[in-house]
């Protein structure tokens, strides 16, 4: 039974890291966006500065709640690794 939940436990942490990883890259892909768009602000006249500095404060705040949810995304991924850790240490050899 035991060895039934350490897989089932292992497989979904496969499953986590996965999505972890496809969020980090999300993440990262967001901050270069923000980055390429702070570059071509400095371009355009007031009115579209005006427009895009919107939009740069929108895409700002959803690059926070990224960063946000990557912490806790890590947090979770220290607590399977103690958890990992723990069913080791507790598993037959």
């Amino acid at each position: 039974m035991q060895r039934t939940e350490e897989v089932e436990v292992q497989d979904g942490y496969k499953g986590f890291q996965a999505q972890f990883e496809a969020l980090r890259k999300a993440a990262t892909e967001c901050r270069g966006c923000a980055q390429r768009l702070d570059s071509l602000l400095r371009g355009f006249d007031t009115g579209e500065l005006q427009r895009l500095e919107a939009g740069r404060r929108i895409l700002r705040l959803k690059v926070a709640a990224l960063n946000e949810f990557t912490e806790l995304l890590k947090q979770w991924e220290r607590e399977f690794e103690r958890i990992d850790e723990q069913l080791a240490a507790t598993s037959p050899a």
